[in-house]
């Protein structure tokens, strides 16, 4: 279920601060898992490379930083409850009570930056309420006397790399023979000729029935937008703002932010030069309004650009697209372990996690180090291969991989599709979330910008532990897409041509149910990606597999979800009373649940049941308007300690006529 354009657009941006401490407080504190640092020294609290640039600062010089607050919303606050919700109302909620926490927890510090005007550079204090943090540019010691308060975790420096060290783009060759001779921008072709990364992902075939990304909104994380006659139809519109006008029509925080925002410039100028963000939007939504040939995956979604550089512009990116109403949001920049001062990792897990909570699908490069791996002298070596924010979990747990907690990015790696083999640049996984690895490639890395508690879930123990598997899916590289216009295109690669390849797909699986949430988009990628690597199932460096649009295009017209949850195994306990079970998918379509007892793969005419030979119906009917059919199934202390195997059929009679099977769950009763 979408939200109309004008809410979609502004609503969610302007969340009243009284709706949003009402909704906080509706949580019982027991509940609410608000995480607490211990307490550190003021010493303690300052990040090493800050502590070095404070004692070689003059004491004028304007220090750019960003002060993260103890109390932070962790994920017990959200997870199971925001599941259980449907997704516009997810979204609306979690905004609601991350703006709340934030006001809260960030006055004290608000007020003392901008107690002395003459110490902090007060245009530049911005305050982030999805990581909870306040970056500015402060003096040494209006650092140090910020950094006193009770409130503060710890401060650490804000650097901007080098764009070509955070971009992923391993080549550009330009191709000046398929310039058209006129320049000439022709309405977007109804049937247009696939490029040839949409051929590779098998997106024409999603086309054919008509969807086309119509509807969907894609935040680019990238390097900003030239003008291009594909993509001049393509720019996503904020209603609320007026062009030009030098305003915050919309009182968003943001001037003439009418196709988005440059979070690194601190303006509306978008502009990249015909560089690396033109050519992952054309990946995503190039519409072949020059050609016929259309070079998006989503040719008919919308793009809203937002031009980055350094972490804390990435951040503040991601909390723009939740706020604004995207759909999906990628990035072909990443943060690499090699950096000065390197990754920080926590906030990046925090950012994931709550950008998860609200319901928002991202996708982003894991960098093009692979000739690091094994490289014993390099800090990006395994298991710190994987470029943040790529590393954190999916919200997806393939069943090849170890427990540990979820996060919301999927991981996306490249494949030379022509030669079925990994991009030699495309890095290897393992990541290991546990400090003392991280420490063991990054001696120093701050134990203070380490959430133990939360963030020790997935070892390498020097490859005595299996780590979290990355990256989670591949995508082609080394095809066509749009550069320096009006009707210009290259060849591209590495992995940031692979992660908007994959991101457009997800966009069309979104565009066929808008209902998606970040879970099953996740569960789509690992469950329908052609296999590629050496052993069956997800493995490091191939992940998943190839990112496959049709069949996730099927599956995305029949999800089945266990509790709200589209996960391999769900736990169910007996004292919680009856089970939840749902079909998600297409609309007005006949459909049922069967359960079976063994998750064995039977082919039934077109269909592969995945619950064993033996099977019963456990309910029936029609599914809605939006594609929803659900039921709640009483059952019985008989269960415990019993698994079960569940799994949808749906007739589609709107898009393809076919019947359809869903993914299967396993339902463990305790």
């Amino acid at each position: 279920m979408r939200l109309p354009d004008s809410l979609r657009t502004v609503g969610i941006a302007i969340v009243g601060l009284a709706v949003a401490n009402t909704a906080l407080a509706q949580v019982p504190r027991a509940q609410s898992a608000i995480a607490r640092a211990a307490e550190p020294t003021s010493e303690g609290r300052l990040a090493p490379y800050l502590r070095a640039r404070l004692a070689s600062s003059r004491r004028d010089e304007l220090v750019p930083v960003y002060f993260c607050l103890r109390e932070r919303l962790a994920e017990a606050h959200w997870f199971p409850r925001v599941q259980r919700l449907p997704l516009h109302q997810r979204r609306h909620l979690v905004v609601a009570e991350l703006r709340a926490h934030a006001a809260r927890t960030q006055a004290s510090l608000l007020a003392v930056l901008r107690d002395d005007p003459t110490a902090v550079e007060a245009l530049s204090i911005q305050s982030n309420w999805l990581g909870n943090f306040v970056q500015c540019r402060a003096t040494p010691a209006a650092i140090l006397r910020a950094a006193a308060l009770p409130s503060i975790d710890r401060v650490a420096l804000d650097v901007a790399p080098a764009l070509a060290e955070v971009a992923d783009r391993a080549d550009r060759v330009e191709s000046p023979a398929a310039v058209l001779a006129a320049d000439a921008c022709l309405p977007p072709p109804s049937l247009p000729i696939p490029g040839d990364a949409a051929v590779f992902t098998r997106a024409f075939s999603v086309w054919n029935a008509g969807i086309r990304g119509q509807g969907i909104v894609i935040a680019n994380v990238d390097g900003g937008l030239t003008q291009h006659n594909d993509l001049d139809l393509r720019r996503w519109i904020n209603l609320g703002e007026i062009p030009g006008n030098g305003l915050d029509d919309d009182q968003n925080g943001f001037i003439d932010d009418v196709h988005g925002f440059a979070f690194d410039l601190g303006t509306a100028q978008l502009d990249d030069g015909g560089g690396h963000g033109t050519m992952t939007a054309g990946l995503l939504v190039g519409d072949g309004s020059c050609s016929g040939i259309a070079y998006g995956q989503a040719p008919q979604a919308q793009v809203m650009t937002c031009r980055v550089l350094s972490e804390t512009s990435h951040w503040n990116a991601v909390q723009y697209a939740i706020a604004m109403g995207a759909d999906v949001q990628t990035s072909s920049f990443s943060y690499k372990a090699s950096f000065v001062p390197p990754p920080d990792y926590r906030m990046h897990r925090d950012v994931a996690t709550a950008s998860l909570a609200a319901g928002l699908i991202r996708c982003n490069s894991p960098g093009n180090d692979a000739v690091f791996a094994n490289d014993p002298t390099s800090a990006a070596r395994v298991p710190l291969n994987i470029a943040a924010p790529a590393c954190v979990p999916s919200p997806y747990r393939d069943p090849s991989q170890g427990p540990g907690g979820l996060s919301g990015v999927i991981a996306v790696g490249a494949l030379r599709v022509l030669q079925d083999q990994l991009d030699p640049a495309s890095p290897f996984g393992p990541f290991a979330w546990s400090l003392s690895d991280v420490q063991q490639n990054l001696p120093g890395y701050p134990t203070a910008a380490w959430d133990v508690a939360h963030h020790d879930d997935y070892a390498f123990a020097q490859g005595l532990a299996q780590g979290l598997l990355k990256p989670d899916v591949l995508g082609p590289t080394q095809t066509t897409t749009l550069t320096s216009g009006p009707c210009r295109v290259a060849t591209f690669a590495g992995t940031s041509n692979a992660t908007p390849c994959t991101a457009g797909t997800i966009a069309l699986w979104k565009c066929a149910n808008p209902s998606l949430t970040p879970e099953d988009a996740a569960m789509l990628v690992h469950q329908t990606a052609s296999d590629r690597g050496s052993i069956p199932g997800k493995e490091n460096g191939y992940g998943a597999g190839l990112v496959d649009a049709e069949r996730g295009f099927l599956r995305a017209l029949c999800v089945h979800r266990v509790d709200f949850m589209s996960a391999w195994n769900v736990e169910h306990s007996i004292a919680s009373g009856p089970v939840h079970l749902a079909i998600d998918g297409a609309v007005n379509s006949l459909a049922i649940v069967a359960v079976g007892y063994q998750r064995t793969p039977t082919p039934v005419g077109p269909l592969v049941l995945g619950i064993g030979p033996v099977v019963d119906i456990v309910f029936g009917g029609v599914t809605d308007s939006a594609g929803d059919l659900t039921a709640s199934i009483p059952i019985g202390p008989w269960l415990q300690g019993q698994t079960l195997a569940t799994q949808a059929v749906l007739w589609d009679q709107v898009l393809t006529g076919r019947l359809l099977d869903s993914n299967v769950i396993e339902i463990s009763f305790r």
